[in-house]
């Protein structure tokens, strides 16, 4: 019996995590290619693979893949390996154009019965009931879920106790002050009480709590950590997106991906010697963000269209 790819490690939160990797388990650098008779293409990898090309001017295999996903269903999505709420959000991303009446109702119909009362979303409906469900277990599909049902400019239910559920936590970690260490979990709680409420009290307690100059600290600490650096990255956008990197901090970014970056160009998984996709994109999203040098590109590009090819 086939066994469900969990979501891998996620964001610009797109972003991704420790949250990731509970959730998202089995998924990370192997490209994995779909048994003969599922047609709908990989929506992990491709999603990876178009944002990358996209960062380097290519057109890349974005018309091929609008083609294959043009008249999948919910069912068809279910069919892939990866879990279904992560594999609606890639799928949904790579998608453009609206999606039929039909194929919204049934998406928004799985989603919000993966909703709880405290108004977080589940990654699984077998979690229903179980006992393993956990607040922060919960945050990434919480995220996906209000990020699919607004592209479906769906209301979000359960929405004001959902704020209290997210406000209470995010306030009880604030209180640490200077000495609170910034991790994924943070990221995701901001990130969607951003989408709920920006303006909310809660957020621009965090603004103050959470300075620039303190994010900056952490990121110059974790600029070969690629589990954290995205998400301190995020952080930074999410709470003061006018503010930059200084001067220090940039070199700082740039020595440490040079290092990190392999012969061919690609960057590793993390902890390993091992080309993977995921840790390209951030790094490619990094250089593109701080208008740093990219190199090696057509091996990069090579990279994607390979693991493209493997896709369909």
């Amino acid at each position: 019996m086939n066994r469900k790819r969990k979501f891998a490690w996620p964001v610009m939160v797109f972003f991704l995590f420790t949250a990731g990797y509970m959730l998202m388990g089995q998924m990370n650098n192997v490209t994995q290619p779909f048994q003969k008779e599922f047609k709908m293409v990989d929506v992990y990898n491709m999603y990876y693979v178009t944002e990358i090309q996209e960062i380097l001017g290519e057109e890349g295999w974005k018309e091929e893949v609008e083609e294959n996903l043009k008249d999948k269903t919910l069912e068809d999505i279910k069919k892939g390996d990866l879990t279904t709420l992560p594999a609606i959000w890639f799928f949904e991303k790579l998608k453009k154009g609206e999606p039929s009446e039909l194929h919204q109702q049934e998406v928004s119909s799985y989603i919000l019965n993966l909703q709880q009362d405290d108004g977080m979303f589940l990654l699984d409906p077998a979690e229903a009931g179980e006992g393993e469900s956990t607040f922060t277990g919960n945050l990434l599909p919480t995220k996906l879920s209000i990020e699919v049902l607004k592209k479906y400019g769906e209301p979000i239910p359960k929405k004001e106790k959902l704020i209290q559920t997210l406000t209470k936590e995010l306030h009880h970690r604030l209180e640490y002050g200077s000495d609170l260490i910034l991790n994924d979990h943070d990221v995701l709680i901001i990130q969607i009480l951003t989408q709920l409420d920006r303006d909310s009290e809660i957020l621009q307690k965090a603004r103050e709590t959470i300075p620039f100059e303190m994010i900056e600290k952490n990121i110059r600490e974790s600029a070969r950590n690629f589990e954290i650096l995205p998400d301190l990255v995020a952080l930074a956008e999410l709470l003061h997106p006018s503010s930059h990197p200084e001067k220090v901090t940039l070199e700082i970014i740039e020595a440490s991906l040079k290092e990190l970056q392999l012969d061919n160009g690609l960057f590793p998984f993390p902890g390993t010697k091992d080309p993977d996709i995921l840790s390209t994109y951030h790094a490619l999203s990094l250089m593109e963000k701080w208008e740093l040098p990219i190199s090696n590109q057509k091996r990069i590009l090579e990279f994607t269209n390979e693991i493209g090819k493997n896709s369909f």
